[in-house]
């Protein structure tokens, strides 16, 4: 625990990084006991990406007054200590867990549960791996500092399982006299007999039981379960009951419609604009598959069948002599002037780009490295236009350094009815802000290979969108699938010389971006 920094309130301010020792100290000399909140640090670990690695998560704690830290020992007189805590990961996290039992996170990577201190000394290990398999630890002892001990199991909780469903998706809820007088029920939708019922469970002790409608079900890594129900009646009720080894027991019930509604129609439009430089007016600086790229990820976003998940697709591709600076500036403009709050615009760019006195630019197709600051596109520029946009934006990219223009972003597969509608209703959702997808990390090359014919990001995003990220076999690739899949794919292509970043603020949760063929 070399590496644990330690945040305590003293005289009602917060001093933060200081000392363990010297927090001690402080905690002493005051009257009363205060809350406590302290944070690890990634171990430090030689990174295998010679290119720059950014950090692994970091993991705040904050509990509730009454409970004095001591070293890496926190003080209670308490049988249950509620913690709350914060991950911090600019690179996702891949798994979170607590004495090697998985947890969930919120989408907010926040978490709360109640921590077991019935015994004189009990110790728990917090493990955050990223994407990228960067781990964190942070490891601490919840002391019980009453006279008399209640000597219990280790593994004793007085706390439910928590059962989160990921299959099928929510399409509407109801309110209706037939369902428990007026008690509101979520009710899925579907069009099929056989429906999918899956989840993740969590919980201290441990999964000693799940049934769904009083049939047995096999949980996997005593965390995943999935099942299928065949329907034999237009509307079923499901009870998924799960039971922990110390006997809490939760139950999660919902509705199962079937229905053979055709698609509303959906309100949604898709604006593209979609940008590839190969030939530059400075030769020397011409790249060879940046215009098919633009043209590749044009022709994926409005092929005929994504017209099932929008109302309408319009679109402006500019390629190489088309590509000015005046001309890209303009096609900004024609977003900030026709998209509205319930569209999606996504921007494609695939050309150089250069760092100069802190500022990331583009190079249009009649820019010079010499002189960005008046023939390159500035991305603050394009930042701000996009933060004007009152509607959800998905940017691609595909650049040297890319990763580090998401800074000023900050600031400021076929498909039936019954998924297509849920895309639709997804997309329906007031939630704004920007998704960057940039093909490489700060310190990093976009690379491109004759064998490829595009560049390893780009190739990777075509596949995905075009129905192998898809592995829920639903006919739609959202945000989340594409976002695996190209991690992995390019980290594959490029032999773990690039790696794709993706930021996406809070307020975009779940984003449908094609239908699969």
């Amino acid at each position: 625990m070399k590496n644990l920094l330690f945040t305590c309130l003293v005289g009602g301010l917060f001093i933060t990084n200081i000392s363990i020792t010297q927090a001690q100290k402080m905690i002493k000399n005051q009257s009363t006991a205060t809350a406590f909140d302290f944070s690890s640090t990634e171990k430090n670990k030689k990174s295998s990406n010679k290119r720059g690695a950014a950090e692994g998560p970091k993991l705040i704690l904050q509990g509730p007054k009454g409970e004095i830290v001591n070293g890496n020992t926190i003080e209670t007189k308490k049988s249950t200590v509620r913690i709350r805590g914060k991950i911090i990961s600019y690179r996702g996290v891949k798994s979170f867990t607590i004495n090697g039992q998985v947890f969930f996170l919120e989408g907010d990577q926040t978490f709360a549960f109640p921590f077991e201190a019935s015994r004189l000394n009990n110790n728990y290990t917090i493990k955050v791996t990223d994407k990228y398999n960067k781990t964190t630890t942070l490891a601490f002892n919840l002391r019980n500092t009453t006279k008399k001990q209640v000597m219990v199991r280790a593994t004793t909780d007085k706390t439910p399982p928590v059962i989160k469903l990921t299959r099928p998706t929510t399409t509407r809820g109801i309110t209706s006299n037939s369902e428990r007088g007026l008690k509101r029920k979520k009710v899925y939708r579907v069009n099929k007999n056989k429906v999918e019922i899956a989840g993740e469970l969590s919980d201290l002790s441990g999964i000693k039981s799940l049934t769904v409608n009083g049939h047995a079900v096999s949980v996997i890594d005593n965390r995943k379960f999935q099942y299928i129900y065949e329907l034999s009646a237009k509307k079923t009720e499901i009870v998924i009951k799960a039971t922990d080894n110390n006997d809490n027991v939760s139950v999660l019930k919902f509705i199962l419609e079937k229905t053979n509604q055709t698609i509303n129609p959906n309100e949604t439009n898709l604006y593209i604009v979609s940008i590839g430089i190969s030939k530059f007016q400075k030769s020397e600086y011409n790249l060879t598959y940046a215009d098919d790229d633009a043209q590749g990820i044009h022709k994926t976003f409005t092929s005929p069948q994504n017209k099932k998940l929008f109302k309408n697709i319009k679109s402006k591709l500019l390629l190489n002599e088309q590509a000015t600076r005046t001309n890209i500036i303009k096609s900004f403009q024609w977003l900030r002037k026709n998209a509205t709050a319930k569209d999606l615009v996504v921007l494609f760019i695939a050309s150089h780009g250069f760092n100069e006195d802190d500022n990331f630019y583009i190079l249009p197709h009649d820019g010079n490295p010499d002189e960005l600051l008046v023939s390159g596109v500035n991305w603050s520029a394009l930042a701000i236009t996009l933060s004007r946009l009152a509607c959800r934006k998905m940017v691609f990219v595909d650049a040297c350094h890319s990763a580090q223009l998401g800074e000023d972003l900050v600031k400021n597969r076929g498909a039936n009815v019954s998924d297509i509608r849920k895309a639709q209703q997804v997309l329906k959702r007031k939630e704004y802000g920007t998704v960057l997808f940039s093909a490489a990390s700060k310190a990093e090359s976009s690379l491109e290979a004759p064998k490829w014919k595009h560049g390893a990001f780009t190739l990777a995003v075509m596949e995905a969108l075009a129905g192998k990220a898809d592995k829920n076999g639903d006919g739609i690739v959202f945000l989340s699938e594409l976002n695996l899949y190209t991690l992995e794919r390019v980290k594959t292509l490029t032999k773990g010389a690039q790696h794709p970043s993706l930021q996406n603020p809070a307020s975009i949760t779940q984003l449908p971006l094609c239908i699969v063929k």
